[in-house]
């Protein structure tokens, strides 16, 4: 049976591995943003704004996906 610092330490990783898929996103987020009209956005704005203009959603649907989606959503963009 799983520790309560084993609990912890499984959180850590999981919280890291999000925050690093993040980042990814938002990176990806400024290179769509360099090849769009919208080069005044970056990160996950720009992201936000291609989903919206690709898939014909709005932001806060868009806002509302998790991580995995916006990760599998971006494969191949940008």
């Amino acid at each position: 049976m799983p520790t309560k610092k084993d609990l912890h330490e499984a959180e850590h990783r999981l919280l890291k591995a999000n925050a690093d898929v993040l980042y990814q996103i938002s990176r990806k987020g400024d290179l769509l943003a360099k090849k769009t009209p919208y080069k005044s956005l970056s990160g996950m704005d720009a992201v936000i704004r291609h989903l919206c203009d690709k898939h014909h959603w709005f932001p806060h649907d868009v806002r509302r996906l998790t991580v995995d989606d916006l990760s599998l959503l971006l494969e191949g963009d940008a």
